[in-house]
């Protein structure tokens, strides 16, 4: 990844590697970067034993290490004992002691290979399955964050577009001077939309055939639309203020310079909104009428990426349900809103009863889409407000203000219900483990996850199938 990488992304792929690490019990956890024909040490896990520091580079070609197989073939790679077979034997990283490795490919976004992820070790080690489904699952989160980086500079890229265009607007005013046909070569050759508004007259008098104004239809400036069959209702108030403030100082003083830049939704010719960025210069015209000079570009697209970009950072990819992140970002913001207001909060702390056992009969494929449809299930029992959280593997977590425990042991025993009735893949019947706690005064967050853990422990040894609320038990039988 080139220098402009973030550095909170390096510090969380640095707590990946050190997770994996740790829970795979191994000495290395690592985040290769492919950089020309040298494999590079991106991420190196702070665990006791690991030889390999950030920085260090291997020519690719021919080297034998592990690594050069996984992004030959751009598949995953276990090697258990690799003095077992001859075909480790001029490895670069036998000569570091590590007998034993497991490796996924890393892409990028255009699905060019970036590095690897994989875990090393110095002792005979077949790696279990929950190992190797753990490190696919932080391939998929590292890829996810690599394509969000992706999507953040092509929006830098655009940003430094649109203030290059701001400069040629600003440029405007000479070229307007210059010649009327130069202006006209340049207005109707351009993708961007350049008009001028008549503030005095409240009409456009000039659009050109630029894609996000193609519904201005005007013929020598002597007739054109309002602010109203152009601007969104919802957008409209907002942008006459603006204009007539701007107007009015310009009157006041007319050497002044007075430009903006603002988005806004604009009208297409079927009636619905579409954005657009705007740039616009105030001016004075001959009869002593504001005018404004602007150049609008639809950015539709760029707002649809933002709210992919938000989604993929609040959201869990398999589920569609928030994420753990999001579950603490927003649940600060309720607690603090609820301690204010003395309202009631609940919380359900839920786990799939067995569900490793359909992973190990029914394999991960038929596993995530019994986290789907339980996902599914539950958000159609909740209300506006109510928030749904995976926590984690099979766990998730609702938060319900404004409800007290009674009528949160109400809605655990309709989710449990509504999961059991759900339609499962294989015909599989699926039951819930449900702690169910109402907030303390003064507790934190943390304090009240742990709690609701610990009663969502207490349905599983009651039993499962069931919820416990503190220390009752209630059947959802």
């Amino acid at each position: 990844m080139d220098k402009k990488t973030p550095h909170d992304l390096l510090t969380e792929w640095q707590q990946i590697v050190d997770l994996i690490a740790f829970v795979a019990k191994v000495p290395v956890g690592l985040i290769m970067e492919l950089r020309g024909d040298d494999l590079s040490v991106l991420v190196s896990s702070a665990t006791q034993g690991n030889p390999y520091c950030p920085g260090e580079e291997h020519n690719l070609l021919g080297s034998g290490l592990y690594c050069e197989e996984v992004i030959t073939s751009r598949q995953m790679l276990l090697v258990p004992n690799a003095l077992k077979s001859e075909r480790w034997n001029s490895n670069p990283d036998l000569e570091s002691g590590m007998l034993a490795y497991l490796g996924f490919p890393l892409r990028r976004a255009d699905g060019e290979i970036f590095g690897t992820i994989c875990l090393l070790d110095s002792r005979e080690n077949t790696f279990s399955q929950e190992t190797i489904t753990l490190v696919e699952k932080m391939r998929m989160l590292i890829e996810g964050n690599l394509k969000i980086h992706e999507l953040l500079s092509q929006n830098a890229r655009r940003a430094a577009e649109i203030d290059k265009k701001n400069t040629e607007l600003c440029e405007l005013n000479v070229i307007l001077a210059e010649s009327e046909k130069k202006l006209r070569f340049i207005t109707e050759n351009t993708a961007d939309a350049i008009w001028v508004y008549n503030v005095d007259k409240k009409v456009f008098v000039y659009a050109n055939p630029g894609s996000c104004m193609h519904n201005i239809n005007i013929d020598n400036g002597l007739q054109g639309l309002t602010l109203q069959d152009v601007v969104t209702p919802e957008f409209l108030d907002a942008l006459s203020a603006r204009i007539h403030n701007s107007a009015a100082r310009l009157r006041q003083n007319p050497d002044m310079t007075i430009v903006a830049q603002h988005e806004a939704q604009f009208i297409d010719p079927d009636g619905r909104g579409f954005w657009v960025e705007y740039n616009a210069r105030y001016l004075l015209n001959s009869q002593g009428h504001v005018e404004i000079v602007g150049v609008s570009r639809n950015i539709d697209e760029r707002k649809r990426r933002e709210q992919d970009i938000y989604f993929l950072s609040t959201h869990d990819h398999l589920t569609r349900a928030f994420n753990r992140s999001y579950l603490f970002a927003h649940g600060a913001k309720i607690i603090e809103q609820t301690d204010l207001s003395r309202e009631p909060v609940a919380m359900l702390f839920f786990d799939l009863d067995f569900f490793k056992l359909v992973n190990d009969r029914h394999g991960h494929a038929v596993g995530d889409e019994v986290l789907k449809r339980t996902a599914s299930a539950v958000e159609q029992c909740l209300k506006t407000g109510d928030v749904l959280a995976r926590y984690g593997g099979e766990e998730f977590v609702v938060l319900l203000p404004g409800v007290n425990l009674s009528a949160a042991c109400v809605m655990a025993k309709k989710i449990s219900m509504a999961v059991k009735s759900e339609p499962m893949p294989n015909l599989l019947i699926m039951t819930l483990s449900i702690g169910v706690t109402e907030k303390l005064p003064q507790e934190s967050l943390g304090d009240w996850i742990s709690r609701t853990d610990k009663t969502m422990y207490a349905a599983k040894k009651a039993g499962r199938d069931c919820f416990v609320a503190d220390s009752a038990v209630g059947s959802d039988a």
